[in-house]
């Protein structure tokens, strides 16, 4: 038996109750998309349930749940509109979606970016691709969140990224979305696919992240929590991921609810559906016994941390 101590019944913040409904289809927070609620989703019925919610794009950031419920995002920040697929990454111009004031992206019209170099995301963005279908990649390169916080992801499609030029040296492993060194980041009805490395990585010492709503398929490597077993400042590390659709062809690093164990360095494990665990328990679970191993499952690769894995197919 497990010990008690690693069973909580407990709900982040404001969320009332987790149900085991399947999570509402993956990108359907499109404009033509009829809001609905009552899902049992906490995320989709936050802001689907308001039909106004593209007047009002910025409540999403009140949306997230897990360790990345605080990632704001572009949140207070103007509104952007992109209308150019360009992605001049060392020159943005006017339209384009790299800019480094804090802002709150969105898209103009559908469109397919194929960007020349990474795409570093910085602090105090929110890039929304609610309303547009828009494609990220396509042999190009594709997204890193490096030395950032507030980083809201938010309904694109990332697929076929490949190694790029990074802006300032050296060059992107092609992996969807890189999360480097990051505080407070949440990515959110994403379809991540077919790139070079990891569909999304989550390394360097980030943590208070949130991995929710997204569909992954047609890769090897799915999902990295921690690059290296000797990084000891993974140990901070928490991440939620909840809610998420491991599709077709995905060989390792896949993510079911409670599935998510080292052979080699222990962590806490939420193996049970409909469970999570509140702020003040972080720490009691952090000191005891320093966590749980299962030794028999090593999809994905979770080395340092404590980790939510709630929900996903």
């Amino acid at each position: 038996m497990f010990p008690d101590i690693f069973i909580f019944i407990w709900l982040f913040a404001s969320v009332l109750s987790i149900s085991s409904s399947s999570p509402l289809p993956i990108n359907a927070s499109t404009a033509d998309a009829a809001p609905d609620c009552g899902t049992g989703n906490p995320i989709d019925d936050c802001w689907r349930c308001d039909h106004g919610w593209a007047d009002n794009r910025q409540r999403l950031a009140d949306c997230s749940v897990g360790f990345g419920r605080r990632a704001v995002g572009g949140k207070g920040g103007r509104v952007y509109v992109v209308n150019d697929s360009g992605d001049d990454a060392a020159r943005p111009a006017p339209g384009t979606l790299v800019q480094d004031e804090p802002l709150w992206i969105v898209f103009g019209r559908d469109m397919t970016i194929s960007p020349a170099h990474e795409l570093v995301v910085s602090s105090r963005k929110t890039v929304d691709g609610r309303g547009a279908r828009v494609v990220i990649g396509d042999g190009g390169a594709c997204f890193a969140v490096r030395g950032a916080s507030d980083v809201v992801i938010h309904g694109l499609t990332i697929r076929r990224c490949r190694p790029a030029p990074k802006v300032e040296f050296g060059k992107s492993d092609g992996d969807g979305i890189g999360v480097h060194n990051s505080s407070d980041v949440w990515v959110d009805h994403c379809t991540v696919e077919a790139c070079a490395d990891g569909l999304i990585d989550v390394v360097e010492g980030s943590t208070r992240v949130t991995l929710s709503n997204n569909l992954l398929r047609n890769h090897d490597k799915a999902i990295l929590l921690g690059h290296n077993d000797d990084y000891t400042h993974d140990k901070a590390m928490q991440v939620t991921v909840a809610f998420n659709r491991f599709g077709p062809d995905l060989v390792q690093r896949m993510m079911p609810s409670g599935v998510c164990s080292s052979q080699r360095i222990p962590i806490y494990l939420q193996w049970k559906k409909d469970r999570v665990i509140r702020d003040d328990q972080i720490k009691a679970i952090q000191e005891s016994l320093a966590g749980f191993i299962n030794d028999q499952v090593i999809n994905p690769e979770c080395r340092f941390g404590l980790f939510h894995v709630i929900n996903n197919d």
